[in-house]
């Protein structure tokens, strides 16, 4: 069968089973998660030691990242059945003024390659678009296939044991971008969700662009996640922040998308401690195969392009031929920083550049020159909260989520979570890929003006049985009307 055949059946059978599964109840949509949870664990061990083998991720990793897995599943379930992501508002002083959330329709759900099960077939996009009401259609990443197919089946098993169309999840195994572009352009696609590189979520969001009807790409593209040692701490505490960020910067082999890629501090007699301890820290790495010998290529041109600025110094850097990688460090002063563009860019893997400033001035100058990140992070133990203020001023206007005297690496899967922030960091600053409130990007609004009671949404009725709460006419209630 013609690959254009399959995509579009498989965008019809989604957007069928969407006229089905957007009426299910919040029960319903529960029952299903937790099917699908319990089939997942049911290949757990299947899809661990495939994972392993596919990313050369290691198990403790990958078993912590099925358990968030599991955990966004029920957590985003619950919390659309608890109705806290809907809160519907009704007016009813005037005229009789309703209004509520509805899904979008299908969506299509890009794999991420290094998160094989939290961002990728059974990953927060799926479990988020299930949530909300929508159909869902995943184009599973190539560097894990058999992963990607064994939690598809998984969730597919889950999906006919509650009794939903089978078009309420497909999986997708596309080979090149033209093929892509169909599945981001055909009709029945209501929206796109992507975790990966800013050339590949980019291209995404303008193939979007380019149709009859437009639609949304909450596409999550990486950043740089700058650090900022504002205030030096104690000597004695020196040698503890450079093994802190050391584990941050390569946990995982650096291939993070909140991995700091950016060191900014201040020259100074405790600045060069922290250097040479960072430096002494990163070089005790042992080497470590990276996801897949396409994310080595890119490593390798993006430490290359690095070194041929020739004001950028390299501190530390082995290179290999294979697939193999390890840390990789460089220093430039402010000034290059400024009028160097290029180092603003993500070097995805265990690589991280320390920028060296000469006065408070030139460090808010960096600052201020950041495009949009997932986070920004200051390190300080200063006790003047005006001056910490003018900081997050700043970091608050390029980052989605500002983080104090702690690291980057390691997303909370909780309701309070914002992972996402300006452009080029997401496509839409004003959505989290990461907790309850990733609901959101797959419903939008509707209002009911003057309907009789028995035609309103459950939500919106008198009686409330949903019991969740409301906000009528102005004052959040459970009480009915």
């Amino acid at each position: 069968m013609a690959i254009e055949n399959t995509i579009h059946e498989v965008m019809e059978q989604a957007r069928t089973a969407f006229n089905v599964y957007n009426q299910t109840s919040y029960t319903t949509r529960c029952t299903l998660s937790d099917e699908i949870i319990h089939q997942l664990k049911q290949v757990r061990t299947l899809l661990i030691d495939t994972a392993a083998a596919e990313t050369h991720l290691k198990q403790e990793r990958l078993n912590a990242e099925f358990e968030r897995t599991l955990h966004q599943f029920n957590t985003y379930f619950k919390a659309y059945a608890n109705g806290n992501w809907l809160l519907p508002r009704i007016d009813t002083v005037k005229k009789d003024v309703r209004k509520t959330y509805i899904p979008l329709g299908p969506v299509v759900v890009y794999g991420a390659s290094n998160f094989p099960f939290a961002y990728s077939t059974p990953g927060g996009d799926v479990a988020s678009a299930l949530a909300a009401g929508c159909t869902v259609v995943v184009k599973a990443h190539p560097a894990h296939p058999q992963t990607a197919s064994i939690a598809a089946q998984a969730i597919q098993q889950a999906v006919q044991n509650v009794g939903l169309p089978p078009g309420t999840f497909q999986q997708l195994q596309l080979a090149d971008a033209a093929q892509g572009k169909r599945l981001v352009q055909h009709p029945a696609t209501a929206a796109v969700a992507f975790t990966g590189s800013y050339l590949g979520g980019r291209q995404l969001f303008d193939w979007a662009n380019e149709r009859d009807q437009p639609i949304p790409v909450f596409a999550e593209m990486g950043s740089v996640n700058p650090v900022f040692i504002l205030s030096h701490p104690a000597t004695s505490d020196m040698d503890a922040l450079a093994v802190k960020l050391c584990a941050s910067v390569s946990q995982s082999s650096g291939q993070f998308c909140t991995k700091p890629g950016i060191i900014v501090g201040l020259q100074s007699n405790e600045w060069d401690q922290f250097k040479q301890a960072f430096h002494h820290q990163l070089s005790l790495q042992a080497p470590s195969t990276l996801l897949h010998p396409g994310i080595h290529r890119q490593f390798i041109s993006g430490v290359t392009q690095r070194t041929q600025i020739p004001a950028v110094q390299t501190l530390l850097n082995i290179h290999s031929d294979s697939n193999i990688a390890q840390p990789v460090l460089h220093e430039v002063a402010a000034q290059t920083f400024l009028n160097e563009q290029s180092l603003q860019e993500e070097v995805f893997g265990p690589c991280t550049l320390l920028v060296t400033c000469n006065a408070k001035e030139e460090m808010l100058a960096v600052a201020q020159s950041l495009q949009g990140q997932l986070t920004c992070t200051v390190i300080s133990n200063e006790d003047n909260d005006s001056y910490l203020k003018e900081w997050m001023e700043i970091l608050q206007q390029k980052a989605g989520r500002l983080i104090l005297n702690d690291v980057p690496t390691g997303v909370e899967v909780v309701s309070a979570m914002q992972h996402g922030g300006p452009f080029p960091a997401t496509t839409d600053s004003r959505f989290t890929s990461v907790g309850p409130d990733s609901v959101l990007r797959f419903v939008r609004p509707v209002v009911y003006q003057q309907f009789p009671n028995h035609l309103l949404p459950d939500a919106l009725k008198n009686e409330n049985p949903l019991q969740i709460e409301r906000m009528v006419n102005g004052q959040i209630t459970k009480n009915a009307l």
